[in-house]
């Protein structure tokens, strides 16, 4: 989903844009931080996206909801009969359209686009929770290979999560949550937070 151009993997420069020279412990904790800053994107971005399409399921089903209620309320009405006809055509014409949209709902998908989105969702934030338990590790017992190991790990379930990510995501929606990530996760971040 992420535009990696938004963040890069293994992107540590000095202030005149020369790779700065690190550790093999930081080069590490710098990826893993990366892949940190992604996997918060991702969270963001997906549950903004299932939320969408929740709001969009739901508003179509209280509409649906408030036509056939409408539609029982002009049946109900006490009238003579001249008035009695067009009650009845509108009373129709209000099922027809509850109809319509009670049966368009599961055509269009909304509600199983949101169920996926936010499975998508729950991966990241498993493996945002994962990442930040390998960085704090590194940071306080070193590099081992204990270490090296979980990384490997964390880094197998971001490509997982990665192969699930939509194939033409909201670039508008990316660009604003990369704008709040940048704010949340400053560079600095990875070494006073962990």
């Amino acid at each position: 989903m992420v535009d990696q151009t938004a963040i890069q993997p293994g992107s540590a420069t000095s202030a005149i844009d020369q790779p700065v020279s690190v550790s093999l412990e930081e080069a590490e904790l710098i990826r893993l931080f990366d892949i940190y800053k992604i996997a918060n994107l991702n969270i963001r971005y997906y549950g903004r996206r299932a939320a969408q399409y929740e709001t969009w399921d739901r508003v179509l089903s209280i509409v649906a909801g408030f036509c056939a209620f409408m539609a029982v309320i002009v049946l109900t009405i006490p009238l003579d009969e001249k008035y009695l006809s067009p009650l009845r055509i509108t009373a129709a014409v209000l099922a027809g359209v509850a109809t319509l949209l009670t049966g368009l709902s599961p055509l269009l998908g909304w509600a199983t686009q949101a169920k996926k989105l936010y499975g998508i969702h729950t991966l990241y934030e498993q493996l945002f929770a994962d990442i930040a338990l390998v960085i704090t590790d590194i940071r306080r017992n070193g590099l081992s290979e204990a270490s090296k190991g979980a990384y490997n790990l964390v880094y197998q379930s971001y490509l997982r999560a990665q192969s699930l990510d939509e194939l033409d995501p909201d670039q508008d929606l990316i660009k604003v949550e990369n704008e709040k990530v940048k704010q949340a996760l400053p560079p600095e971040y990875l070494w006073t937070h962990f």
